[in-house]
């Protein structure tokens, strides 16, 4: 059963980094996007809006702080069978 916990924890663990990655690389790009004075950015069909940077920036800081917990939890846990 503590198999189990650590592999829940070690996956869990890789899911979160990797949403941590993703919308960190997102709100890097979208916050050096030029905005114009109405806070939007057209690149084609697609329209960005400059409100969504701090949604992201929002997002990636509690994936951050996820990711970081659970590494901690992994660490604990693998370091209570030494």
């Amino acid at each position: 059963m503590k198999t189990a916990k650590k592999l829940i924890l070690f996956f869990s663990l890789f899911v979160s980094a990797g949403f941590s990655v993703l919308f960190t690389a997102a709100f890097i790009n979208r916050l050096n996007l030029p905005y114009n004075s109405e806070g939007r950015y057209s690149e084609g069909i697609i329209v960005y809006h400059e409100q969504a940077v701090e949604v992201f920036g929002i997002i990636s800081f509690v994936f951050i702080i996820i990711t970081i917990l659970l590494a901690y939890l992994l660490y604990k846990s693998l370091r209570k069978n030494n």
